[in-house]
């Protein structure tokens, strides 16, 4: 032990000369990335990270103290990545939900708690467009009830959580962290025989004429040293670097991505052995994040920047749509003779050649009023109909008839025909429908369109001389039509996006036009020496302007996304999908969700803008609870995994070595049962006993008198609201009572049956008013366990339990107290006796 302290003194104030000689640096954080040793071929070891290890302090996991008040180490999720090799997401939105195992026990207002978390995530505004001027330096302060009562805040382990699924790592942890170990002055003992090499895993974003990252000491402005731990017993022993201020005033350890460093706190002991070291750092129970702070922003902005170029593959959901414009080429479009005529399938002037459409806007929007989705697509190939209702409703519908009359009396013979034309109204029922398009793109349109009435009559020349041939009359009305016009084009569908056509030119113009038959009349006349036929026509006449372009070919397809070059997607957004919309038994989405968005990639020796849809059928970070009290161990506070993909440009089974990035933080493949899960111990009232806890609390029973309060889950501020502890309904109020009051004893003793019981309690402190109230309260039997008090025993209302047990078993019951003050104090306890 004097060993190791004394190279710790000699270190340390060596280093703290050494930087405060030093160019300041303003910030700094640190990049998370995977640990070599998990990855599939670890076993072979080109990995350029091949060395963090556990013996030099890396990949650790889950630690405790034991000491209330000091932070709760959440283990090693990845290690710090060099330069240019942190790991990051690349798609814009991460959806989350809750599983009932979560909301069971913290019920809305934890789901609210860490909604919280998420919606400090979504205030980062993009990468490009952040001002660091707005974030503090320190993010974290104390609630004093909360400290007093050794509570541990739901949102702010869940933003230090978010801040690591986004990629950063410690960076106060990092700033300073060991590389290498060796025995290089054998056979000098250790630790004075061991050589190290320290590097910097730490960095800030600073323009320079070389680049602009750089190494850095200094986190949220505060300046960074460190000393080694060397522990040479075991065949393994570990060594680390604890990096702290190297002014004694600063607060250590203030940015959010900070893991506690609860390890090095326990390992580290001051002279006198029993306490932890001020070193520890990260989220302090009792403690709460205000929001991020201005280093973990600037880790962010580093990450997803868009000048931050990688090569990275796509979620492994995602597709990507590639349009290929073939400039060196010309076509026609349309491109076949049917741009001259009425189209295919009957409909109105309408071609298709396989993968675009053209055709008369107004015909494709009179047909689909009357005409069911499936009836449109036979009549209009290509068209994709994004919905559709139908109704019934009235319509008139006018029926046009021609005939000839004469006046007959007073008149020249043969009589003058008179043409009658009449239209009568029909009102009947018919069903209309309302359908929406996806794929139809209008160009000109008119509200309007204009048609023209032709009549054309055969009639007697009446009053020329005899004979006289017939007489042709035609006669050309406009109508004004409340129906739309123009064309419209039909493109191939991606999800929401489409191939587009790339015009060149228009080449050729014409104008259809297309008839519609009305009604005729005819009528015979007859004289002694001849028989004459006088007849007449209507048509209704509308027109269409059909154009052919001359354009470029261009080609399109949908693909699974591809590694590449891409840029920095700038922002992710945490989006929670509603418990209705989510199978707990399944883990699947009852409405698949599709997500659109654009990533600009590097290709063809350019960039260009690549849109992308991935379609989510469950959810990429399921937020659930367990009981962590496992045998063997201790206790926990979050379980969480993280999906790492790296690179594959870099081959990592091709000696001498691979780089250990850059690479993506990807959401599980559909189906993947490797979904991103944090899950929070949800073990309840509970504390620790141990030999451990009796070095510091020098209580010989291993018993609730000489126990430490373990995890206790709270939600707290700054305000001066009492904090909400969960399960929802648990009484802070009783947890205060239960720190303030001695129980004595402790614990009720065992029993035998047949044989007189009897434990008398007492409780002092507290400010507790006499007389005193005791009551033992349970269930007799539920699920074959015994709960309340063993049978053939009572308890008096002074605290005395006694009488003699008819039947063996443990006995589970709440001994609860109240006293005479008002309001009254009320104190609970879980006790245990055991009858043999």
């Amino acid at each position: 032990m004097i060993n190791k302290c004394m190279q710790q003194i000699i270190k340390r104030y060596f280093w703290i000369a050494v930087l405060i000689g030093g160019m300041q640096a303003s910030w700094g954080f640190a990049l998370l990335g995977e640990f070599p040793q998990n990855l599939p071929n670890a076993s072979i070891g080109f990995d350029e990270d091949s060395w963090q290890t556990a013996v030099i302090g890396y990949d650790l996991a889950y630690a405790d103290s034991h000491i209330p008040g000091n932070p709760v180490f959440l283990g090693d999720i990845g290690g710090p990545k060099n330069i240019a090799e942190g790991f990051r997401r690349n798609e814009p939105v991460v959806y989350y939900v809750y599983d009932v195992s979560f909301s069971g026990f913290f019920g809305v207002d934890g789901e609210t708690a860490v909604d919280n978390a998420f919606n400090i995530m979504n205030a980062v505004p993009a990468a490009d467009h952040v001002n660091l001027s707005l974030y503090p330096d320190q993010a974290m302060f104390p609630n004093f009830t909360a400290q007093a009562n050794f509570l541990t805040d739901l949102k702010s382990v869940t933003l230090h959580l978010l801040v690591e699924q986004m990629g950063l790592a410690d960076p106060e942890r990092f700033s300073w962290t060991l590389h290498d170990r060796a025995d290089v002055f054998a056979p000098i003992p250790c630790p004075l025989g061991m050589a190290y090499t320290v590097v910097q895993r730490n960095y800030a974003d600073l323009p320079t004429p070389i680049n602009n990252i750089q190494y850095s000491a200094y986190i949220n402005d505060i300046l960074y040293t460190y000393f080694l731990v060397e522990d040479c017993t075991g065949p393994n022993p570990l060594a680390f670097t604890v990096p702290f201020s190297s002014n004694p005033n600063d607060l250590n350890y203030t940015a959010v991505a900070a893991n506690n460093s609860e390890p090095f706190g326990f390992l580290l002991l001051d002279q006198s052995g029993t306490f932890p070291t001020p070193l520890s750092g990260g989220l302090q129970v009792g403690y709460f994040y205000t929001g991020l702070t201005r280093d973990d922003v600037a880790g962010l902005v580093y990450l997803y920047h868009t000048n931050n170029v990688n090569w990275e593959v796509p979620d492994p959901d995602s597709l990507t749509f590639l349009i290929v414009t073939d400039a060196t080429q010309q076509a026609v479009f349309p491109s076949n003779g049917s741009t001259n005529s009425f189209g295919v399938n009957g409909a109105g002037f309408y071609t298709f050649d396989g993968t675009y459409g053209y055709g008369d806007y107004g015909w494709l929007i009179a047909t689909s009023v009357t005409n069911s989705p499936a009836v449109l697509q036979a009549l209009y190939p290509g068209l994709i109909i994004a919905s559709s209702y139908s109704y019934v409703g009235y319509v008139t519908n006018y029926v046009f008839s021609q005939y000839f009359t004469n006046s007959g009396v007073g008149t020249t013979y043969p009589p003058p025909l008179i043409l009658v034309t009449a239209s009568n109204k029909v009102v009947s029922l018919q069903e209309r429908y309302v359908t929406t398009f996806e794929n139809v793109f209008p160009v000109n349109v008119s509200p309007t369109t204009t048609q023209k009435i032709f009549v054309t009559s055969i009639t007697p020349n009446t009053g020329a001389p005899y004979p006289a041939p017939p007489v042709t009359n035609s006669t050309v009305r406009s109508l004004t039509l409340n129906t739309p016009s123009g064309y419209f084009f039909v493109l191939p569908l991606f999800q929401t996006n489409v191939c587009p056509l790339d015009f060149i030119s228009r080449a050729l113009t014409n104008v259809i036009a297309i008839t519609n038959f009305l009604t005729s009349a005819n009528t015979n006349i007859i004289t002694p020496t001849n028989t004459s036929i006088f007849t007449s026509t209507a048509y209704e006449v509308g027109y269409f302007t059909n154009y052919q372009w001359i354009i470029h070919p261009v080609t399109c397809s949908e693909t699974a996304a591809v590694p590449n070059q891409y840029q920095g997607i700038g922002k992710v957004q945490f989006q929670r999908v509603p418990d209705n919309d989510y199978d707990y038994q399944t883990g699947q989405f009852y409405n698949p969700i599709t997500n659109y968005y654009n990533m600009v990639v590097f290709t063809n020796s350019q960039w260009q803008t690549i849109p992308f849809a991935r379609i989510v059928t469950q959810p990429d970070i399921l937020i659930d609870a367990s009981d962590q009290g496992q045998p063997n161990t201790f206790i926990g506070t979050v379980n969480r995994n993280i999906n790492f993909t790296p690179s594959p440009l870099f081959n990592r089974t091709i000696p001498p070595w691979a780089l250990a990035g850059p690479g993506t933080i990807n959401n599980a493949p559909n189906g993947s049962a490797a979904i991103t899960q944090l899950t929070y111990d949800k073990i309840g009232a509970s504390v620790w006993n141990g030999d451990l806890i009796e070095l510091v609390n020098t209580t010989p029973f291993l018993g609730q008198y000489g126990s430490l309060p373990a995890l206790a889950w709270a939600s707290f501020d700054a305000s001066t609201n009492a904090p909400e502890l969960y399960p929802n309904g648990t009484s802070l109020q009783n947890l205060q009572n239960q720190l303030a009051i001695t129980l004595a004893p402790s614990a009720a003793p065992n029993g035998n049956v047949g044989v007189s019981y009897s434990v008398h309690f007492n409780a002092t402190g507290g400010g507790l008013v006499t007389p005193l109230t005791w009551t033992a309260t349970g269930s007799p039997i539920v699920g074959g366990l015994y709960y309340g008090l063993p049978p053939g025993l009572n308890i008096s209302s002074n605290g005395t339990i006694s009488g003699t047990p008819t039947t063996p078993g443990t006995y589970d019951f709440v001994l609860t107290l109240q006293d005479s003050s008002l309001p009254a104090i009320v104190v609970n306890w879980n006790m245990t006796i055991t009858i043999n």
